[in-house]
């Protein structure tokens, strides 16, 4: 019996959430079958679907890459990002979407150049997307994280621009171009 409780008990727990979520998912899910209102997809979400496909990314005027992909039932874009530097290549991850309960824009990034999380967290005026960021690239001289900005801004349909500063001073621009 204590072995049921140790191990059963949280099996069956997690089971349950899997069988109610996996209904859920069916049926729709969303204020319709009288849950929370944060838990249902916005506009927001709506427009991650702007920023799927393939895209050619200017860095600096360094070529890259980025395939970026819907994920879990459209709830958050997965970017994969591939660049060639002098010397190594880079290859990053980044999971962006919109937190309905907290009501902003949420980015993490990690990339092969240095085993450190960068979260972001923003809003969205006029189409422009605003995030602040603890990126690791932005330090003072003590190797303290300063935050950062981050903003994702559209120009058409086809084209963006990430531009990123640290203590209003611009560091890096990504044009990303769809293919």
């Amino acid at each position: 019996m204590k072995r049921f409780v140790k191990f059963g008990v949280p099996a069956l727990a997690c089971a349950a959430g899997l069988f109610v979520g996996a209904a859920f998912a069916q049926e729709g899910g969303g204020v319709e079958m009288g849950m929370p209102a944060w838990m249902s997809k916005g506009k927001e979400h709506d427009s991650l679907k702007k920023l799927e496909g393939t895209w050619d990314a200017m860095v600096t005027g360094t070529a890259g890459k980025a395939t970026n992909t819907l994920i879990l039932g459209g709830n958050f874009l997965e970017q994969r990002f591939d660049m060639a530097m002098p010397g190594m290549a880079f290859e990053g991850r980044m999971i962006m979407g919109y937190d309905t309960l907290d009501k902003e824009w949420v980015a993490i990034w990690i990339d092969s150049s240095k085993p450190i999380f960068s979260i972001s967290r923003g809003t969205e005026k006029d189409g422009v997307i605003t995030f602040i960021t603890n990126d690791p690239g932005m330090t003072d001289p003590s190797g303290k994280r300063v935050p950062g900005t981050m903003t994702l801004t559209w120009a058409g349909d086809k084209s963006y621009t990430l531009a990123m500063s640290e203590g209003g001073v611009k560091t890096m621009d990504v044009v990303y171009t769809k293919k």
